[in-house]
């Protein structure tokens, strides 16, 4: 028990925890507002999604640019997940860097927020996709 009470010790000392101000805290709260308000309401327009697949059209002829595409929504969040990890390991090893690992911490939470925030209104909504409204006026 002593042991794991030293380790404990040990770990939480070398831990510093991200400390925001008052101020900060309601910056990034108005943000997140902001930014669910505006695709909330990017959602609702329904003309804006035909005005870019249509015009976008021609686009998908090429196969590379399919291809291209579909990697980027399909692997764009993990990667970028990935990339700020990654970059989190190093960080916490490196000691010149390593009051940046809190803020990449909170870079990988807030993504997550917007993951799970993504789906839910997914499932508010109940809006097929664009591609699947418009899909006979697109090329396949």
């Amino acid at each position: 028990m002593a042991q794991s009470n030293s380790i404990l010790k040990r770990e939480t000392e070398s831990f510093k925890p991200l400390v925001l101000k008052r101020q900060t805290i309601l910056i990034i709260v108005g943000i997140a507002l902001i930014f669910w308000i505006s695709a909330f309401a990017l959602w609702m327009q329904v003309d804006l999604d035909k005005l870019l697949l249509i015009s976008h059209n021609a686009i998908r002829i090429n196969e590379l640019v399919i291809s291209a595409a579909q990697g980027v929504s399909k692997y764009g969040m993990p990667s970028i997940v990935l990339v700020n990890l990654l970059y989190y390991l190093f960080a916490s090893k490196d000691k010149k860097i390593s009051e940046v690992s809190r803020i990449i911490l909170l870079v990988i939470f807030m993504f997550s927020i917007a993951g799970i925030g993504g789906d839910i209104l997914k499932e508010i909504i109940h809006r097929p996709r664009p591609f699947v409204t418009y899909a006979g006026e697109l090329i396949a």
